[in-house]
């Protein structure tokens, strides 16, 4: 977020820039219309020109298109004369700078072509014809205004550019303070844990190691947020940073012990629980969720911690198994086992891509073998198989005698 606010000036100023090119290039373009057919065009930043039919026009850009200020016809054209800006009738002489204008005389009139002045140069004036030598015998009794303008223009400049170095100075003085003092948590209470009950604020800055005060754009949410995860009986964390007021709000979703579970540890059996996702819990973790119903009753023998997927599977589809689910159980070389409370035994085979259509099976069978076997108690099912699952049934009785035995029927 910090490069985002650095790099937030520059954007701002290739929009301006990108701006204005679209305005000049719309500018040339509109000129090129108003140009069209003449022998001589000429554009400048105070205005355009053309010459055609023998005629001289030149125009200004106001408000968004060329508007032709005036006309002179060539033929008439007596004699010329570069004027400074704003020298009045004062012609262009050496020590002059800066813009000028050009005057037309002829037919009885003179016309100025340049920037407006503070009066209108347009009209009847006495046909004054200007020769070099006569421009280098005047005096030049503009040249002290003419200095004392490039001065103030000057003084404009400069005084323009220590507003924007004040600006800029300011800016970044202020940049500086919200970034380094204003956003950053100062106490534990600026930490806000929403949707646990079993998490409370201690646990989240001990296992987040804030050590106050801190900055608070220096904090990664992803990085936190997968720290926490990691490290806290929760399913889901979501971070978020809030500049105003400066505050860390950290979202959390509980685990919910739905089974106990046992599984091997390098010393031996270790017992604890797993949540809806196939996570293990520890018996502490647990201990915060006594208050939501206590120990769940299913148990997870064999929990694996790359058997956590078909387990998450499993647990999800319990409730439409048609029968009870007690037990599920994982041989070590991954083989999957449920016991129920109507079917017993069921063996489902290796957790593949067929486990959905195994626990369809089994939801088919737990509601259609009652009424086909007779009364006989299903000892085992084996569903390895879902096209042709097996049955384990008790043996029948010998005719002679009411304890015999005999080979069970599949």
């Amino acid at each position: 977020m910090i490069h985002g606010l650095l790099w937030l000036p520059l954007l701002l100023v290739f929009v301006l820039l990108t701006a204005l090119g679209w305005l000049e290039r719309r500018r040339q373009q509109l000129f090129r219309d108003w140009a069209e057919g003449a022998e001589l065009a000429k554009l400048d930043s105070c205005g355009g020109a053309k010459l055609g039919g023998g005629i001289l026009s030149w125009s200004a850009f106001e408000a968004g298109q060329w508007v032709e200020k005036d006309q002179f016809l060539v033929k008439t054209l007596e004699c010329a004369e570069l004027l400074a800006l704003r020298s009045g009738e004062a012609p262009l002489t050496d020590e002059a700078h800066g813009a000028c204008r050009l005057r037309l005389v002829g037919g009885g009139l003179h016309k100025d072509l340049g920037p407006p002045l503070d009066r209108p140069a347009d009209g009847p004036g006495p046909l004054r014809p200007v020769s070099p030598l006569e421009t280098e015998r005047r005096p030049g009794p503009g040249a002290e205004r003419r200095r004392q303008l490039r001065l103030q223009r000057r003084n404009q400049r400069l005084q323009e550019i220590w507003r924007v170095l004040v600006l800029v100075g300011a800016s970044a003085g202020l940049g500086w303070v919200l970034l380094g003092q204003g956003w950053s948590l100062r106490s534990p209470t600026q930490v806000e844990v929403v949707g646990s009950r079993q998490v409370s604020r201690e646990q989240i800055i001990q296992e987040a190691r804030l050590r106050f005060p801190v900055q608070l754009l220096n904090l990664q949410p992803r990085q936190l947020a997968a720290q926490l995860a990691a490290a806290l009986p929760v399913e889901n964390v979501q971070v978020t940073r809030l500049m105003l007021p400066p505050r860390l709000r950290i979202d959390l979703v509980d685990r919910k012990a739905v089974a106990r579970a046992e599984g091997p540890t390098g010393r031996g059996l270790d017992q604890g629980y797993v949540d809806r996702l196939g996570n293990w819990m520890t018996s502490r973790q647990q201990s915060g969720a006594n208050g939501l119903g206590g120990a769940p009753l299913l148990l997870v023998s064999g929990w694996q911690e790359h058997l956590r997927p078909p387990l998450a599977q499993v647990l999800g589809r319990s409730g439409q198994l048609g029968s009870t689910l007690l037990e599920i159980h994982f041989e070590p070389n991954g083989n999957l086992w449920l016991i129920t409370s109507s079917l017993g035994k069921v063996r489902l085979g290796q957790p593949d891509g067929q486990l959905g259509r195994r626990l369809d099976m089994l939801s088919h069978l737990s509601s259609q073998l009652a009424s086909r076997v007779k009364g006989l108690k299903v000892q085992s099912i084996d569903l390895s198989d879902p096209d042709h699952p097996e049955l384990g049934l008790p043996p029948k009785p010998r005719p002679g005698g009411p304890g015999g035995s005999g080979p069970g029927v599949d």
